[in-house]
């Protein structure tokens, strides 16, 4: 317990991968404002994480179309969503895209990730990810 609470209390990401993750924030939300048909003022973004490349097995990966019709109750569309992921083909996400307006930490390596440490990109994607309004995990 007394490790657990120290780990909680004392290790947290050093600033450049706070910053860098900030500024992605930030734009998502600029992003967001600007391109809601039904306004948003707040800069509001849904996020998926989406994990492809770590499974042994085929069968447990779910398809693009699969994540539209589980999650399309949910989101409004025409929404913002910021996908983290190890994806590298995005064009997985196409059925994706025909409903919403996604983003990806790719987006952001030749702007607000310049400089920035490629080693950090992992990090900085997952705390995008959790300044999401909504956050769903797909595999």
């Amino acid at each position: 317990m007394w490790m657990k609470r120290f780990m909680r209390d004392h290790m947290r990401y050093n600033d450049d991968i706070q910053c860098a993750a900030a500024r992605v924030v930030h734009e998502m939300r600029e992003f967001a404002r600007a391109n809601d048909p039904q306004g948003n003022p707040e800069g509001l973004f849904d996020t998926f994480h989406v994990r492809r490349g770590d499974f042994q097995y085929g069968n447990t990966r779910i398809d693009a179309d699969k994540i539209h019709e589980h999650t399309k109750d949910i989101l409004t569309p025409n929404s913002t969503i910021f996908i983290a992921t190890d994806e590298r083909d995005k064009s997985f996400f196409n059925p994706l895209k025909r409903h919403y307006n996604i983003k990806f930490l790719d987006d952001f390596i030749a702007t607000e990730l310049t400089g920035v440490n490629t080693n950090y990109y992992g990090m900085i994607d997952q705390l995008v990810a959790s300044r999401g309004r909504i956050f769903f995990g797909c595999w």
